[in-house]
């Protein structure tokens, strides 16, 4: 990524997403995923749903839920790692960005899961890039 971002861009603009294993080391995801499960035990017993996305009924079953994060140290430290691997790719793409959503989808081993699917269309939406870091290890049947 740092070394080739305009070929990487390219890829991305062709395929309307790039897959990048390991972006962060492992005791920071386990950092930031510790964080996210103490936001998501605090928020669920708030019971206010302003810090929870719309996962279209999956958060009804209590397997699945999309928890607006706080800044948090954990979470400045792992954007800051992620920008040092796709700060170029982004610029390729366009000169300045701005964060619009930052969010965990929380789920629980039961969750059946979802089908892959775009958030938005790599065609007609082209000024949002979706980012997707895994925190811990996911099984292949997922």
């Amino acid at each position: 990524l740092v070394e080739n971002p305009r070929q990487v861009a390219a890829l991305f603009r062709r395929d309307g997403l790039v897959r990048v294993k390991q972006i962060l080391p492992q005791k920071v995801a386990e950092a930031v995923c510790n964080r996210v499960h103490q936001e998501l035990q605090a928020r669920r017993a708030e019971g206010d749903g302003k810090y929870f996305g719309d996962v279209y009924g999956y958060e009804d079953t209590g397997q699945r839920w999309d928890l607006k994060l706080q800044l948090s140290s954990e979470v400045k430290h792992a954007l800051t790692l992620m920008l040092q691997h796709i700060q170029g790719v982004l610029e390729s793409l366009r000169p300045s960005w701005q964060l619009t959503e930052l969010a965990a989808m929380c789920t629980f081993p039961e969750d059946p899961g979802q089908p892959v699917h775009a958030d938005t269309s790599h065609v007609y939406d082209q000024q949002v890039v979706t980012i997707f870091v895994a925190l811990h290890d996911i099984s292949p049947e997922r």
